[in-house]
């Protein structure tokens, strides 16, 4: 990345010097920080496990969290990831296509999820 990075703005000062152009490069990160709040980490857990779900935390902690990060700002929330597997396409490739059985599944935790904090 780093490499993409100081290419595309040696890219960009070399057409700006050829048009005499002046630039200014400047760097912001725009998505909010998203952290599991550790209620909604053991809600999800506990929904999880009381529906057979198997889960678990190996590869985490992940950097990729785009817009997730605002609900944290409204409420307690924790991401989990359904898994695709290996045989789907990346979440934002070109030919990524949602794997439809994956409905089931993640209604069944959000569903019981919801059950057990109304109790």
């Amino acid at each position: 990345m780093e490499s993409i990075r100081m290419q595309a703005e040696n890219l960009v000062r070399r057409v700006a010097e050829d048009e005499r152009l002046k630039v200014e490069i400047a760097y912001r990160d725009v998505f909010a920080h998203c952290m599991n709040a550790p209620e909604a980490v053991i809600h999800l857990k506990n929904a999880l496990d009381a529906e057979g779900i198997a889960h678990s935390a190996r590869g985490l902690p992940l950097r990729g969290s785009e817009d997730f990060g605002l609900f944290n700002r409204k409420a307690k929330s924790a991401m989990f990831f359904l898994g695709a597997g290996v045989d789907h396409a990346g979440l934002h490739a070109p030919d990524y296509d949602f794997p439809d059985e994956l409905i089931e599944v993640g209604s069944r935790v959000f569903i019981r999820a919801l059950r057990n904090l109304l109790g």
